[in-house]
């Protein structure tokens, strides 16, 4: 399968997957606000980015981001502005209806997946989750994956990261796996604080300030989350926490 590119900041990649979920489009964010995107259809990408429809569409915000779920459509919680509506509009003008969106992070990036369908479909959204989330997120998987060279050649400081250099990590953030999970849900609330405010850059002795324990108590409380985390150091245990979404 081959990519193509059609400007200097999106991908477009040619493939499809299991109706109702046909058409897939992914943004990947930095921290610093630079993005890229890709689809397997260059009709959509086409119209998302000459539209700019991301930066009303892709909410990007610490609520979402902490949220970290697949939130339907046509969910409650979120509120549907004039520019979402406009945004809606002009897509099904063109046979895409926007169906779910789900939005992944890591300390080095954010990804949200956006699913949509070519045929409007007015009930069971719950269903039609249910029944491609699988085949859905796989799909997204496999398109970051063969578009990997291309992701980072736009996105420089990718190249380096955790994400741009470790497969399994990609299919970690991207397929919600984490084999470290189990370890970090043994961590005490103690020793997640100690974590939480290690990766603030606070040393022991600003943490037993913070949490009104003895610099000892909390030097007890580093060495057993490190031992639990079979980490080398206080940083590596950081950039597993990270890596379960405990520490965002």
């Amino acid at each position: 399968m081959k990519n193509s590119e059609n400007d200097s900041n999106t991908l477009v990649y040619g493939t499809n997957i299991p109706c109702p979920i046909n058409k897939v489009l992914i943004y990947i964010y930095l921290p610093n606000g630079q993005f890229t995107a890709i689809s397997n259809s260059k009709e959509l990408k086409n119209l998302y980015c000459d539209q700019a429809f991301h930066r009303a569409d892709t909410i990007h915000d610490i609520t979402i981001r902490n949220n970290k779920e697949f939130i339907l459509r046509n969910d409650c919680s979120l509120q549907k502005n004039i520019f979402q509506t406009t945004i809606s509009e002009k897509l099904e003008k063109n046979c895409f209806y926007h169906q779910y969106t789900s939005y992944h992070t890591n300390h080095d990036c954010s990804i949200v997946l956006m699913a949509f369908s070519s045929e409007k479909i007015n009930n069971r959204p719950q269903e039609i989750y249910d029944k491609t989330i699988g085949s859905f997120k796989k799909h997204c998987y496999d398109l970051v994956e063969n578009s990997i060279p291309t992701i980072l050649s736009k996105l420089n400081e990718l190249k380096f990261s955790r994400f741009g250099t470790d497969k399994t990590f990609r299919q970690q953030t991207i397929l919600n796996e984490n084999h470290n999970q189990h370890i970090i849900d043994n961590l005490t609330n103690n020793e997640k604080s100690i974590l939480y405010w290690a990766s603030n850059g606070k040393t022991s002795e600003e943490t037993s300030f913070i949490l009104g324990l003895t610099k000892h108590t909390v030097q007890t409380y580093r060495k057993k989350a490190i031992q639990k985390l079979n980490a080398s150091n206080i940083s590596h245990s950081i950039s597993i926490a990270r890596s379960c979404n405990m520490i965002v």
